[in-house]
């Protein structure tokens, strides 16, 4: 039985504020993102689309019997509302095997020295899984990102 080694991508991610008809002021603004942890979606949700970005370095000690995986979670389920690419490469939502509101995607072939994770997340309803601050700074997003390898 093999184990999984997880890295968690946080953050720090930007974020770009696409459209939007809560904040619609915020329109084309960029902010900072916080991913996962428990965020509070008390006040105002955010409703339009967000463009999620993340870049990191290739995992160390990797070898040919390796396997990397990008491991979502707390996204919307429903294709429309949820894009993921690595390294402007579309990721296929059925590649990644939904359990329990989780998705994994085997990026392995995809991974290059420098990689850039990019989510354009559509928000339309109010259980969407986004904030923006009372001060237009950051984006809080209940949503978690991670790689594993095996």
């Amino acid at each position: 039985m093999s184990t999984r080694h997880r890295i968690r991508l946080a953050g720090p991610w930007e974020a770009e504020i696409i459209h939007s008809s809560s904040h619609v002021e915020l329109t084309h603004k960029h902010l900072k993102a916080v991913l996962g942890g428990g965020v509070d979606l008390k006040s105002t949700p955010f409703l339009g689309d967000l463009n999620l970005r993340r870049n990191f370095n290739l995992p160390t000690g990797l070898d040919n019997q390796s396997t990397v995986w990008l491991c979502t979670e707390g996204f919307p389920d429903t294709p429309d509302p949820f894009q993921i690419s690595l390294n402007q490469q579309a990721m296929n939502r059925t590649d990644g095997a939904p359990a329990s509101g989780q998705m994994e995607f085997s990026i392995t072939d995809a991974l290059e020295s420098f990689n850039r994770i990019e989510i354009l997340l559509s928000c339309s309803t109010a259980d969407a899984p986004v904030q923006i601050n009372a001060d237009a700074t950051s984006a809080l997003v209940t949503a978690s990102v991670w790689l594993e390898i095996e």
